[in-house]
């Protein structure tokens, strides 16, 4: 658990010492800034901080930045007001590409006095014409573990919470029951009535109909395997369709299968294609989704790519694949605008398209897979593959038993059969716990909500929807 109290966006980075500094907004966000040439190179370039940083509280601070320079390091350190007052929390050795690539920085630290309020650089880092940083963004936050009064009160005011969620959720379904009906039968009768009465979001969820029937069918068509996958299980299992405040479809596939999928519809007569390309910020994802050929139709299908792998201990295997993941993650994020637009400042927009490096990212996913002991076409395990997103791998179910996903069963979304995983009850359990309660987050934003989209949706409805 941790509290965010400063949060940097480059947008928003306020920028102390501007007598001796050059400061630029350089192109979408990102901020530039650079030394005059007359100032001394152990000067320092500051941020304003929030509110000052107090003794004795851990904290960890990231940092994303272009650097170019003479230095042969930077020195990251906390300031007072008057500059007179300063702790080095951390150092970074430059290399001769730092100026070319994007690099993460990370450090734990605890401030030796109260009244910290300046962020700085220090190291003649800036000294010279022509040098510069360039800060995509910077974070610092405080973990609730390092103060032992504010954890316990955390952790009162959960059980507090918790402990009246229960007794809500006990007189709600208590009251739901019809006669001689259980509990769990009144949930279920519930769950399953329940539909969205949001105009636009109704023509979302069935512009999202027409993909996944289209998807559905030359999967069929084509032998190739699927299983609905999170939400949409979820939705298929307690809705019989899309889950009321859901915006997107989710599905799992074998790498091979989506291989086999792509080769399919680039000679496929259809109005739905693949988009495939990696998403590298903060975290690196290899997105492949089900979208409409008609350009500016936000609507899309998820595909979540996993792999087999031959594993006599599940649990190592999960251990190594979250360890040699985060390897992975982390050596793009050093080249994550290799053939982009650096100054692009939103996970969604850091895409790159380029075949050839996608190619050369594929070859080390290929290279990382390897060492996990992924195996092409079946193995005794189903992993959850390393260049998804990061978050799923941290939960349970990343690496799991070849029947628990096959042989493949069906279960009916909106009407129409779609392939499940075999045990689906229990990764539904593993994912959501109980799922016949109410969710904390039921506002899921994957697509925008304009006029201008509901528009197109019902476009793509009148022309395509079956029913």
């Amino acid at each position: 658990m941790s509290i965010q109290p400063f949060q940097y966006n480059s947008p928003t980075l306020n920028y102390k010492y501007t007598s001796n500094c050059f400061t630029e907004s350089y192109h979408r966000g990102v901020i530039k800034l650079s030394r005059k040439p007359k100032t001394e190179a152990n000067d320092y370039a500051c941020l304003t901080l929030v509110c000052p940083l107090k003794r004795g509280i851990n904290y960890t601070l990231t940092v994303s930045f272009k650097i170019k320079t003479a230095s042969h390091h930077i020195d990251f350190c906390l300031l007072s007001g008057d500059r007179k007052r300063i702790q080095k929390i951390g150092e970074y050795s430059i290399s001769k590409d730092d100026a070319r690539r994007w690099t993460s920085f990370s450090v734990n630290f605890k401030p030796n006095a109260d009244g910290y309020i300046y962020f700085g650089f220090r190291g003649g880092l800036l000294y010279g014409l022509g040098n510069f940083i360039m800060i995509d963004a910077l974070h610092i936050y405080e973990s609730a573990d390092s103060s032992p009064r504010m954890s316990a009160q955390f952790d009162s005011l959960k059980k507090l919470i918790n402990d009246n969620y229960k007794r809500e959720q006990f007189i709600h379904w208590n009251e739901m029951k019809a006669e001689g009906e259980t509990s769990l039968d009144a949930k279920k009768r519930f769950f399953m009535s329940l539909k969205t009465e949001d105009e636009i979001m109704l023509a979302l969820q069935k512009s999202l109909t027409v993909l996944l029937e289209e998807f559905g069918r030359i999967c069929r068509e084509n032998d190739i395997d699927y299983w609905l996958d999170f939400g949409t299980l979820l939705g298929a299992v307690r809705h019989g369709g899309f889950i009321p405040w859901d915006d997107d479809i989710d599905v799992g596939m074998i790498r091979k299968d989506v291989d086999k999928l792509e080769k399919v519809l680039e000679n496929c007569d259809t109005f739905i294609k693949l988009d495939k390309y990696y998403c590298i910020d903060r975290d690196t994802c290899n997105i492949v989704r089900i979208v409409f050929k008609e350009e500016n139709i936000k609507a899309f299908v998820d595909i979540f790519l996993y792999d087999f792998v031959d594993s006599s201990d599940p649990a190592a295997t999960t251990a190594k694949q979250r360890e040699i993941r985060a390897h992975f993650s982390d050596d793009m994020l050093k080249y994550k605008c290799v053939n982009n637009d650096p100054t692009l400042s939103y996970w969604e927009n850091r895409r790159i398209f380029d075949k050839d490096t996608i190619a050369l990212i594929d070859g080390e996913v290929a290279r990382l897979n390897d060492e996990l002991g992924v195996t092409a076409d079946k193995g005794s395990h189903i992993m959850w593959s390393i260049d998804n997103v990061s978050v799923y791998a941290e939960k349970p179910g990343c690496v799991v038993p070849y029947d628990r996903v096959f042989p493949l069963k069906k279960l009916v979304f909106d009407g129409v059969e779609y392939s499940a995983p075999n045990d689906w009850e229990t990764k539904l359990f593993e994912r959501y716990g109980d799922i016949f309660t109410f969710p904390a987050d039921m506002n899921h934003r994957h697509v925008p909500r304009t006029d201008e989209q509901f528009q197109k949706c019902l476009y793509v409805v009148n022309k395509y929807y079956k029913k």
